[in-house]
């Protein structure tokens, strides 16, 4: 792919997008880039209208570009189930469900609890509620030690049994009106 530029006797090779992007992320890249080095095509004919090195240039088109290929940091199961499929190469839950495993492309490794499922009865209102106390607890408890701390280990287990206790008393203290 080439770009023709106004003012430029030839036109400018586009590198191709980095591999395995979907299509139309691709195309995206492609239109960040060109339109990228265009700009700082005409800043630098502008600034030194003999020379005309564009390496410069070049550099600041790709840097623009792969902006666009930033993953972003993730904070929570709910944002690593929401990331695109392209931003991560590896996405799945532990051996017994507890916990989901997350590397993105960049290497970056992510390991979030996996929220249960709240206790038969209680209302589907309430469910997300109890789900959220549950996952607070769990993340106070095991805050800085979730690295060293696996789904099979007592501490988790420990965690797992005061989140419970803590989602259910949650409900109880909005059914007593509290």
């Amino acid at each position: 792919m080439s770009v023709q530029i106004s003012g430029m006797p030839s036109a400018l090779d586009i590198p191709a997008a980095p591999a395995g992007l979907p299509e139309d992320v691709a195309n995206r890249w492609h239109e960040i880039y060109r339109d990228a080095l265009t700009s700082a095509i005409h800043k630098e004919m502008e600034s030194k209208p003999t020379q005309h090195d564009f390496t410069h240039a070049r550099q600041a088109a790709h840097a623009a570009a792969c902006v666009l290929l930033e993953t972003p940091e993730l904070h929570s199961y709910a944002e690593a189930m929401a990331l695109d499929q392209w931003h991560f190469i590896l996405r799945t839950p532990s051996t017994d469900g507890e916990l989901l495993n997350v590397v993105t492309r960049h290497g970056d490794k992510y390991t979030f609890i996996i929220p249960p499922s709240a206790p038969s009865g209680i209302p589907a209102a309430d469910a997300s509620r109890w789900q959220g106390a549950y996952l607070r607890v769990m993340g106070e408890r095991l805050k800085g030690r979730r690295a060293e701390t696996d789904s099979t280990s007592h501490d988790f287990y420990l965690a797992k049994t005061a989140a419970r206790d803590a989602a259910n008393k949650t409900l109880e203290k909005r059914e007593n009106g509290q």
